[in-house]
């Protein structure tokens, strides 16, 4: 499902997808895993891999870069390069309920983007809550389970920069 997400939301052709695929492929390779705090308390986070492997094929170096160094412009960078669709989701609504969360893949990006220059200790249980009012909840759990000073999505943009081939600036 990840990665038929992010192709969707890109809108990648089946050459455009294999080479996605391998840039993702590679970078996974080299992933460390982080310390954690329990057991089974890391996974990769495939659709944030996926997404920033089809940025870079997509968009190309500069943007990609220009995304990764962050600010207010990410969001522009993402129309511009034609991401489009949304996800949904299960959520509780205020009375506890079980609803249906919605929000565009532009903006699931995003956050995932800024948990990956959040420092660990930073997102405590109130972070992870007030996440899931507006993020799928697996995913902010599976986040806050790891241990350390940074999360281990922080480096997913340096890995699949290196997997597409693309030395970093000096």
């Amino acid at each position: 499902m990840s990665f038929a997400f992010v192709s969707q939301a890109f809108g990648l052709q089946p050459r455009s997808q294999k080479q996605v695929f391998t840039y993702a492929d590679a970078a996974t390779a080299t992933i460390e895993p982080p310390p954690v705090a329990e057991r089974g308390g890391w996974a990769i986070h495939p659709v944030y891999l996926f997404f920033l492997a089809a940025l870079l094929h997509e968009a190309g170096v500069t943007v990609f870069d220009e995304f990764v160094a962050g600010g207010n412009e990410r969001a522009e960078l993402l129309k511009q390069v034609g991401v489009r669709g949304e996800i949904k989701f299960p959520k509780r609504d205020a009375n506890g309920e079980i609803a249906t969360g919605r929000m565009p893949r532009t903006e699931l990006f995003l956050l995932y983007s800024n948990l990956s220059t959040t420092a660990k200790k930073t997102l405590d249980k109130q972070t992870v809550r007030a996440l899931n009012d507006v993020f799928p909840a697996a995913i902010s759990l599976q986040l806050s389970k790891e241990v350390g000073d940074r999360l281990s999505i922080r480096s997913y943009a340096a890995l699949i920069r290196t997997a597409g081939g693309v030395r970093a600036e000096p």
